[in-house]
């Protein structure tokens, strides 16, 4: 990033700080009486001459004060060190209530929003990061005259969903003999992922030096089918209302933008894969956005993880007017603290 003069540095940081609070241009007599900086307002002015000039300052309109530009709040950021916040703990209070991980995870998504006041979103673990725990084989009825014989099929993953498929076969299955091929398809699977389980044959698995019944097997492959039936990427989304309240998003048709997105979650799975893929802070300010509709917003998103495996992660949108400083390591929290309670409930 460009290398400013520490005075340059300074009033940049100051507009940015003032313009976030006040959604006014700042102007240079302001900056004088509030950076204490002895120098005159002549001098200021020239020093946001040259930061616009390097394309970190605008202004509206004329005879207006600056405002920051994308670049300019990148610069702000790359060079943050975030004031720390008296961060309370939250792992008992993502847990309250919570029968699942994707209930632990709405209520981490519903907190944060209202911890920052900005819309906050979680990326759902899915096949590629989620683990096979468990797999249960159960026959839908245990009369074996009655037809058509149905066989049930559980699948229970690290990340704590449940999938239940119902398939037909064409034989009554004895349930000691079910209660064996779980235990072999257990043995063979827990730990793997969803998605390289989908690509192993069942050689892969089976031991040449035992003998394996006919239908470990099948039950093999409507485990399979019971991973494809699996739904993609699924992000959640709270406290909507909070983004649309800011100043930038007054007018309805840049408000419709934003909502026709956060009204179709799976349009944000690539923003959210991005901590993922970093494993750690990210920020994606204004047109850094591949997204057209949210080029006016900034985003702050961090991963989290089950014990050693990370499964997704969780983050804010709203205006790039955004209380950086504060956000920053408020997200850095509540990812913290989602990873401690899920790796409570491994």
């Amino acid at each position: 990033m460009l290398q400013l003069q520490p005075r340059k540095k300074r009033i940049l940081q100051a507009v940015v700080e003032k313009y976030v609070e006040t959604a006014e241009p700042i102007g240079s007599h302001t900056l004088v009486r509030e950076l204490n900086l002895g120098i005159s307002s002549a001098t200021v002015r020239n020093d946001l001459a040259e930061l616009e000039d390097m394309e970190l300052l605008t202004h509206p309109y004329t005879s207006a004060g600056r405002v920051p530009t994308d670049l300019g709040y990148r610069a702000y950021v790359n060079d943050l060190s975030p004031r720390p916040l008296p961060l309370m703990p939250l792992s008992e209070r993502l847990r309250a209530a919570a029968l699942d991980i994707e209930r632990v995870l709405e209520n981490a998504c519903r907190m944060l929003a209202q911890l920052t006041n900005y819309t906050a979103i979680v990326l759902v673990p899915t096949e590629e990061r989620d683990v096979m725990k468990h797999v249960q084989l159960g026959n839908v009825n245990e009369d074996a005259r009655r037809r058509p014989h149905r066989l049930l099929v559980v699948l229970v993953t690290s990340a704590g969903h449940v999938e239940h498929s119902l398939f037909e076969t064409p034989t009554y299955i004895a349930p000691s003999r079910l209660q064996r091929i779980a235990r072999f398809l257990n043995a063979k699977l827990k730990g793997r992922t969803l998605s390289s389980i989908k690509n192993l044959s069942f050689a892969d698995i089976a031991d040449p030096q035992e003998p394996v019944d006919p239908f470990a097997e099948r039950s093999f492959e409507l485990v399979k089918e019971s991973i494809r039936a699996q739904a993609d990427d699924k992000v959640l989304v709270e406290g909507i209302v909070y983004i649309l309240n800011q100043p930038e998003f007054a007018r309805v048709d840049k408000a419709r933008a934003v909502l026709n997105v956060l009204e179709k979650p799976a349009l944000l799975t690539g923003l959210m894969s991005m901590p993922l893929r970093q494993l750690g802070i990210t920020v994606v300010i204004g047109r850094e956005h591949e997204l057209s509709p949210i080029q006016e917003t900034s985003f702050i998103g961090a991963p989290y993880k089950m014990g050693d495996q990370w499964l997704g992660s969780i983050g804010i949108l709203g205006p790039t007017r955004m209380k950086y400083n504060e956000a920053m390591p408020m997200v850095q929290h509540m990812a913290r603290q989602l990873s401690q309670c899920l790796s409570e409930m491994m």
